[in-house]
């Protein structure tokens, strides 16, 4: 439906059936739409991001239900109005249009917003059913929307839920509008923009299927995208973002096949970096080619895509370089500034990466890798001793991300740290921290993360003074070959015996850890780290981990 259809094409269609000839014409309708959208968007000069929320209103009758949707209104507008990236009006102006029967274009107009979010609540049963709807401003359509139904008893959970999944709808919705508005101005071929408005709408097809999973129709979409950029790049040869978005696409082929084929993916890499490097010849301040060309280049770097280290060493220099040019010429370049935070991680440079990860989370609360920059801000500052900012991070982490379970496990990590300013938890609750990190543990990881798990209570333990009952947990504790066949875990038992006063314990322990997987003595970062300080000094540590 949404590939170029040709005038035969069309004769073709109205011969096999009214059925098709009626589908392809509600395609070409809706492309209508959205480019009359654009353009009134445009010559408006409203900006998408100055945006309202309207009060959701109540479907049911004979119940009053305003107190829940007055509640999700009001955390929506909240939580949104945390964004630096968004200018987002008060309640009070919410207000002004409860209840309203103007149509929506004209709210919006009187506001002078761009993009309005409204919904709706009813009770269907034994549930609450709250629909989302995200809505143009200058057009008054709905843009998308998304259907949310939970437990009546659990409201707590449906408010939750509504406005993390508005706020991901909103940030989807702006990064593709925004995108496309910009890279409109820059080519006067209505051929060359239509081509690549529809390469955009199968790469985000493609996008989709890969999150379900669907493998096959995500490449399938990606390469119907990566032809029409290549007609929209030959209706405008000097017109850049085709070529940026064909590297993009390459880079995300890359990534998909890395694991399966590497052959395949430094195919794609290679071809990507041609297409930007063909896109900075036209705009060497591109600060999208700059970003994409590193990501190319990380992705070679991070797979391991190059056998030679020095190469591997080069691919980390140019991505480090490409990202910093990226986030110089616009510093409000989310991915680049969480891509460099993890490059300054590798780098033990704690400081440069947590001030990277901040600046990411400030530009973009809602971009793709949110979960990855808030988990970042905190391991950074855990790994600085900022304690209060790392129990800030875990606590902001588990309140967006509730099921991803390296916000249950940095519970339990800042429990067990051995500081005075880290949280000290009663007993109780380190096994209640545990209970609700098994709980999210992916299938097949249970068994080895519940002796983690464990390790890490019984640091809790030890620290809040109860010595025998945190022997006790390191005594069951032990993992069997079969599910930590490196010994991974005898690392993390050597931190806590360490500061249970057990040092001779810890090293033999680090003895049998490094004699079986002596590999791991090269670059070993973690004998820096504030948790071994009781070592740092000890001769015997030092020829360890030395070699």
């Amino acid at each position: 439906g949404h590939q170029k259809v040709t005038r035969p094409e069309v004769v073709l269609l109205s011969v096999v059936g009214l059925l098709t000839l009626g589908g392809t014409v509600q395609t070409v309708r809706s492309h209508l739409a959205r480019e009359a959208r654009m353009a009134a968007g445009e010559a408006s000069g409203i900006p998408l991001d100055h945006l309202a929320v309207l009060y959701f209103q109540v479907r049911t009758r004979g119940e009053d239900l305003s107190y829940l949707s007055d509640a999700i209104t009001e955390s929506l507008i909240d939580r949104l109005s945390e964004s630096s990236t968004l200018r987002v009006l008060s309640k009070n102006a919410s207000e002004l249009y409860r209840d309203s029967d103007l149509p929506l274009d004209s709210i919006a107009a009187t506001l002078q917003v761009g993009t309005l979010v409204d919904g709706t609540l009813e009770r269907r049963g034994d549930e609450i059913r709250v629909t989302v709807s995200l809505v143009d401003g200058v057009s008054g359509a709905e843009i998308q929307q998304k259907t949310i139904q939970n437990p009546a008893e659990d409201l707590f959970a449906l408010q939750d839920e509504v406005v993390a999944e508005s706020a991901l709808l909103l940030g989807q919705w702006l990064a593709e509008e925004v995108d496309l508005r910009e890279a409109r101005s820059g080519t006067e071929s209505v051929a060359a923009w239509t081509l690549f408005q529809r390469g955009e709408k199968r790469r985000s097809s493609g996008a989709r299927a890969f999150d379900r999973g669907d493998d096959e129709e995500f490449t399938r979409e990606y390469r119907a995208a990566d032809s029409l950029f290549a007609e929209a790049e030959r209706a405008d040869p000097e017109w850049a973002p085709p070529l940026v978005q064909r590297g993009l696409l390459s880079d995300l082929l890359a990534q998909a096949s890395s694991r399966t084929d590497p052959g395949q993916a430094i195919s794609w890499l290679n071809a990507g970096t041609q297409y930007v490097d063909r896109a900075l010849l036209l705009d060497d301040r591109s600060p999208e080619a700059h970003m994409v060309r590193g990501q190319l280049s990380y992705i070679r770097w991070r797979e391991g895509l190059v056998a030679d280290p020095r190469e591997s060493e080069r691919a980390f220099e140019q991505a480090l370089s490409d990202l910093e040019e990226a986030r110089s010429l616009d510093p409000s370049q989310a991915e680049a500034w969480s891509i460099l935070s993890l490059l300054y991680s590798e780098q033990a440079d704690n400081t440069e990466a947590k001030i990277a990860a901040q600046r990411a989370y400030e530009a973009d609360q809602f971009l793709q890798s949110a979960d990855e920059v808030i988990f970042r801000l905190y391991a950074t500052s855990y790994d600085l001793e900022q304690f209060r900012e790392a129990d800030q991070w875990c606590t902001e982490g588990k309140e967006r991300f509730p099921n991803h379970i390296l916000f249950r496990e940095c519970s339990l990590w800042l429990s067990a740290a051995p500081s005075l300013q880290a949280p000290t938890v009663t007993p109780e609750d380190s096994w209640a921290m545990l209970e609700a990190y098994l709980d999210v543990a992916p299938p097949g990881l249970e068994e080895v993360l519940m002796y983690k798990g464990q390790l890490l209570v019984a640091g809790a333990l030890g620290k809040a003074e109860f010595p025998d009952s945190a022997e006790a947990v390191l005594s069951r504790s032990r993992a069997p070959r079969d599910l930590d066949p490196e010994m991974e875990l005898l690392g993390l038992e050597a931190l806590v015996r360490l500061h249970l006063g057990q040092e001779e314990e810890a090293l033999d322990l680090l003895k049998t850890y490094l004699t079986t997987n002596p590999h791991h003595r090269e670059g070993w970062q973690w004998t820096a780290h504030w948790w071994w300080r009781p070592l740092q000094q000890n001769p015997e540590f030092r020829t360890l981990v030395g070699g």
